[in-house]
């Protein structure tokens, strides 16, 4: 349930909550069998801060390996694009709105790294901030690309942004033969897009 939600893992004391009362178990039941996952290997324990997460291994060794490529995308940013604070008060006035710092460091990030990992619950100022690193990069000259991993995503991206979304699949024309999933120029790249994945 919790991977269908975008979740790579689970604090430990929720899962044993959870499950304890998924399989009207006692507590401590659940907490030996985590115990003897993590020993063979079948779970993933980290401690992040004061909490021990549980992974599986493959969601593990792929938020980890997703995280080394966009560290070394980070080493190695595009040409240097600028968000001048004007152009940002402009949208502001142009929209009513006023961006808080967090929003206006976002927005520079965006363009200053080519890539952004936007995050935060609703009512946050996702879609608001999006809306204005979309409208900078337009007025840029950009191409941009949107891409979400499902379609519903997509299609709320597009209604949310005036911009079209595709999916990650349809955007790298990805079809789920071996062969053909080498994307539109051959290596999986879409050529000179700004790709922004939701």
């Amino acid at each position: 349930h919790n991977t269908g939600n975008g979740h790579t893992c689970l604090p430990r004391q929720k899962l044993i909550e959870t499950a304890s009362a998924l399989l009207s178990v006692d507590r401590d039941v659940v907490d030996i069998a985590c115990d003897r996952l993590v020993e063979q290997e079948a779970l993933i324990s980290r401690v992040e801060g004061e909490e021990e997460l549980l992974f599986l291994p493959y969601l593990y060794r792929a938020e980890h390996y997703i995280a080394g490529r966009l560290a070394m995308m980070m080493q190695f940013p595009p040409p240097l694009a600028m968000a001048p604070d004007s152009e940002i008060d402009r949208i502001e006035a142009e929209q009513g709105i006023v961006y808080e710092a967090r929003q206006r460091e976002a927005i520079h990030a965006a363009l200053r790294w080519g890539i952004l990992i936007l995050t935060g619950g609703p009512g946050t100022g996702k879609t608001t901030t999006l809306k204005a690193i979309l409208g900078i990069m337009e007025k840029q000259g950009m191409k941009i690309a949107l891409a979400a991993p499902t379609g519903r995503a997509a299609k709320r991206m597009t209604e949310a942004t005036g911009f079209e979304a595709r999916t990650i699949h349809r955007l790298l024309e990805l079809t789920g033969a071996p062969s053909m999933d080498s994307g539109r120029n051959g290596n999986g790249s879409t050529g000179g897009e700004t790709r922004l994945e939701g």
